[in-house]
């Protein structure tokens, strides 16, 4: 491999990572962005000809039917006292999130018949970086001082004891969230032969370790999708034998491991991290009943709604809270309830229509290939919203855009294939007769 093919691969996991994981390098601030959209269109500038070929733009509706949603979502927010919370999501998404997406699509499609598998690769490769670097952040202070040094952290995870936030600005549940569904995408590849066993194991045990160091949220999530995508693909039997081996090596993995600790180190874990990073469980073995602190917050202190009701039709157009700094408006996280207060039902549903009928459509389009994986990362970024106002967060806006544009990407490129095949047999066909 040329040092400029490797060079090229190396941008483009390089811009994957800042969509990803939106890192907030502290010596170059917010200039980033501006280097990583040049970057993305730099790699994309010369492969316009050959993408055009093999893309029908006109399946890229997800993008256009964001910016409307989005747009949408702050008309309506204008009614009321509203901020501009709405305004900068949809600036960021138009001129960042999604061009970046959309040239580094363009990049992989130009070298890669099946862009859909090249980015899930990619993604599972990135988030077992990603895992290393939040477990070496937890154990290693030198480690933590390192990444403090190269990203701002967010405050939470960078002076918290039992967690860890790796190369990553975001705040425990989104980045949980983040490695959740690049977990799934690993099970994904392994289901359809595209990455080894070993790999595989090796790639989702650290993903699961990270999460006990970053949010046990996202734990529950991909103990969901682990659930339902294999139950899709495989089906119940095989979906048994699949779990009952991947829990078995799981458990073997982690005793083993657990057992190779230092003696403080081992204490610190059992006493401490454990039973944080994995309440809800030991709240089911001990109690019988699946909860944890964070939920019971939630649920006694954060569910809040509009008292008049044309705030429950257009809401108060207010996302965060006017008076705190850095404080939600109405002091609730719940994602639904944050959205229905900033636009209220109308605009709920313009945005979640919106993504809804991408998913939809994605799923009923490519039933028998990556339909599956975007119907259970769908489910999945629904579930997630009700801990974290995903719709408003960047990483996930430019995961599902990849993923919905590469599948739809790779099924044109193969009908084109197709056609060019059968037009090949057709012709010598005819050469033959005559």
């Amino acid at each position: 491999m040329s040092v400029l093919a490797v060079s090229k691969i190396s941008l483009q996991y390089l811009v994957l990572f800042v969509l990803m994981y939106a890192p907030n390098f502290k010596l170059t601030g917010d200039s980033a962005s501006l280097a990583i959209l040049a970057i993305s269109m730099a790699l994309c500038i010369n492969q316009w000809p050959r993408l055009m070929h093999y893309v029908n733009w006109n399946q890229l509706r997800f993008a256009f039917m964001l910016f409307f949603a989005y747009l949408s979502v702050q008309l309506i927010a204008l009614f009321g006292r509203g901020d501009l919370t709405a305004f900068s999501t949809v600036k960021a998404y138009i001129f960042f999130f999604v061009p970046c997406s959309m040239f580094l699509l363009g990049s992989i499609c130009a070298d890669h018949k099946e862009p859909f598998s090249r980015i899930c690769l990619m993604l599972t490769r990135m988030g077992t970086f990603q895992a290393v670097c939040i477990i070496l952040d937890f154990f290693f202070p030198l480690m933590r001082s390192l990444f403090s040094m190269i990203v701002v952290q967010h405050p939470a995870l960078e002076y918290s004891l039992v967690r860890a936030g790796g190369l990553s600005s975001s705040t425990g549940d989104t980045l949980s969230f983040i490695q959740a569904f690049l977990g799934i995408i690993a099970i994904n590849l392994y289901l359809e032969n595209r990455i080894g066993g070993r790999f595989f194991s090796i790639a989702y045990f650290l993903n699961v370790i990270s999460m006990l160091f970053v949010g046990r949220t996202g734990l529950m999530l991909l103990f969901i999708g682990s659930l339902i995508l294999p139950l899709l693909k495989l089906g119940l039997l095989r979906s048994i034998r699949f779990w009952s081996a991947g829990l078995m090596l799981s458990a073997l993995l982690f005793v083993g491991i657990f057992l190779m600790l230092p003696g403080e180190l081992r204490s610190f874990m059992q006493e401490k991290l454990l039973p944080y990073a994995l309440e809800i469980f030991y709240s089911a073995f001990n109690e019988g009943s699946l909860e944890s602190g964070s939920t019971n917050d939630m649920l006694e202190n954060m569910i809040v709604f509009p008292v008049e009701q044309w705030a429950w039709l257009f809401g108060y157009g207010i996302f965060l809270d006017p008076v705190i700094d850095a404080y939600n408006y109405m002091g609730t996280d719940i994602g639904y309830l944050r959205i229905i207060f900033y636009c209220g039902l109308v605009g709920s549903i313009v945005l979640y229509g919106g993504f809804l009928s991408s998913f939809l459509r994605a799923y009923f389009q490519n039933r028998h290939s990556s339909g599956p994986l975007l119907l259970v990362l769908g489910l999945m970024f629904f579930v997630a919203n009700i801990k974290v106002a995903v719709f408003f967060f960047g990483p996930f806006v430019s995961l599902f855009f990849l993923m919905l544009s590469s599948s739809k990407m790779e099924q044109g490129v193969l009908q084109k294939s197709t056609i060019s095949a059968q037009q090949w047999r057709r012709l010598l066909s005819s050469k033959k007769i005559g």
